[in-house]
C-alpha cells in the first residue's frame, strides 16, 4: 500500500518516501514535510499514538489516514486527529483506489492556505474587565443577525442574533476574542441584556414578523426573574409577540441547577416565548434534556452538518436527530450550511429551516433589511 501512496503521489509532483516504522519518520520529520498520509496499523507504534506524539510536536502537517480496521475505528481516529487541532485532511478505508487519494492530495494546498489564514487573523491584544465594562457603558456591543430561512419555500423565517463588539479604535472584534474573557469576568450575563434590548427596539423599528433567535448565558437560567424580565423588556419596547423570540440554551448551561432551569423554561414556555436547544448532539445528555424541558426547536450543531457530505456517520445523525425532532412535535434548524449541495441533502432529509454562509452571514440590522429584501425579489425571478 506504501508503494502505492508513492506512486499517486509522484505523478502528481510530490516528493514522496515511504516509511515502514513510526520511528524512521519521528527522527527524519522536519518542517519541510507537507503531508502524511498514516497507516493505523503499524509493526511498531499505532496510528493513534502516532497522532497523539504529532499533537505533542505542535505538527502542521496535512494528515491522512488509512486503514483496513472497522470503519468506526477509522472515523473514530479521525475524531481524535480533529481534538488534537491536528490538519486533517480526511480518511481512506483500504483498499482504495489511486484516484480517491489523488482527490485529497489536489486539496491539499487550499487547506494549508486556510489554515495559513486564520493563524493570521485579527490583531491579538489583552483584553481587561475595565476595557468591557467601560464598553458596556458606552453600548460597543451590537447585534449583526445571520437569516434562516424556511427548506420548503426558502422564504426568509427569522434571524439568529449574533454579538460582536465595535471598538472604537480597533474596529469590530469577533466574539472568540471578547466572550470568554466576559464570561470569566462575570459581565456575559449584563451583555447578553443589553443587546436583548436593542434587538427588542430593532424589531420594533422594522416592525418585523420573522422570528429573532438569541443566546442565553447559563447564568440568566438560573435568575427566576427571568421570564418577567424578558417580557419587560418586550413591553417597553412595544414588542408584545413573544412568539417571535427563540431563546436558544446549550445543554451544559441547564445542567448546572437543573431544577431553576426547568421552572424558567416551563414559564417561558407559557409566556409564549420559543425554546431552542443548541448544538443538539454535542453535550452528554440530549436525551434527557429533550425529555425534561418544554423546547419547541432544535438546532443540529454545525460539526455535523458540514461533515454531512463525506461522512456517513455525521449524515445519519443528521437524519436521526431530524426524524427525532419531528417526533416529538418540534422545528429542526441545521446551523453551518456552507455549500448547495449540503442544502440540497438538508431539503430531501426534511430538516425545517437552515442558516450559513452559503445563505448569508451575519451583519448589522440595516444590511439584513436589504438583504432579505434582495432575497425576495432574487427568490420571485
Amino acid at each position: 500500500m506504501g508503494g502505492l501512496v508513492c506512486d499517486v503521489a509522484d505523478n502528481m509532483g510530490w516528493h514522496a518516501q515511504h516509511y515502514v516504522h513510526a520511528s524512521e519518520f519521528i527522527s527524519n520529520h522536519g518542517e519541510e514535510m507537507d503531508v502524511l498520509v498514516l497507516d493505523l496499523m503499524m509493526p511498531d507504534l499505532d496510528g493513534v499514538e502516532m497522532i497523539r506524539l504529532l499533537a505533542g510536536m505542535e505538527s502542521k502537517i496535512s494528515l491522512i489516514l488509512i486503514s483496513g480496521v472497522d470503519k468506526s475505528v477509522l472515523h473514530s481516529a479521525q475524531e481524535l486527529a480533529f481534538e488534537h487541532k491536528l490538519n486533517i485532511i480526511g480518511t481512506l478505508q483500504k483498499p482504495f483506489l489511486p484516484h480517491e487519494l489523488r482527490n485529497m492530495l489536489s486539496g491539499i494546498k487550499a487547506v494549508s492556505s486556510a489554515v495559513v489564514a486564520h493563524k493570521k487573523h485579527g490583531d491579538e491584544f489583552s483584553i481587561s474587565k475595565s476595557d468591557l465594562q467601560t464598553a458596556i457603558d458606552q453600548k460597543q456591543f451590537i447585534a449583526f443577525f445571520q437569516p434562516q430561512v424556511a427548506l420548503g419555500n426558502m422564504s426568509v423565517i427569522g434571524f439568529e442574533a449574533l454579538m460582536r463588539w465595535q471598538h472604537p479604535q480597533r474596529g469590530l472584534i469577533p466574539p472568540n476574542r471578547f466572550i470568554p474573557q466576559a464570561e470569566e469576568f462575570g459581565l456575559i450575563d449584563e451583555m447578553t441584556w443589553q443587546l436583548f434590548d436593542q434587538i427588542a427596539a430593532d424589531w420594533k423599528k422594522y416592525n418585523l414578523q420573522q422570528t429573532v433567535s438569541l443566546n442565553m448565558t447559563a447564568g440568566m437560567f438560573k435568575d427566576l426573574g427571568l421570564p418577567d424580565r424578558l417580557y419587560g423588556i418586550g413591553s417597553r419596547h412595544q414588542f408584545v409577540n413573544n412568539a417571535q423570540i427563540v431563546l436558544e440554551v446549550t445543554e451544559s448551561a441547564l445542567m448546572d441547577e437543573l431544577t431553576r432551569s426547568l421552572d424558567n423554561l416551563t414559564r417561558l414556555r407559557m409566556k409564549g416565548f420559543h425554546l431552542s436547544i443548541d448544538d443538539f448532539g454535542t453535550g452528554f445528555s440530549s436525551m434527557l434534556q429533550l425529555y425534561r424541558a418544554p423546547f419547541t426547536e432544535l438546532k443540529i450543531d454545525q460539526s455535523f452538518v458540514m461533515r454531512m457530505e463525506k461522512d456517513t456517520e455525521a449524515r445519519t445523525i443528521v437524519e436521526s436527530t431530524i426524524n427525532l425532532a419531528h417526533n416529538l412535535n418540534m422545528k429542526v434548524v441545521a446551523e453551518g450550511v456552507e455549500t448547495a449541495s449540503i442544502l440540497n441533502h438538508l431539503v430531501k432529509l426534511g430538516c425545517d429551516s437552515a442558516q450559513g454562509y452559503f445563505i448569508a452571514r451575519p451583519m448589522p440590522i440595516d444590511d439584513a433589511m436589504q438583504w432579505m429584501h434582495d432575497w425576495r425579489i432574487k427568490k420571485s425571478r
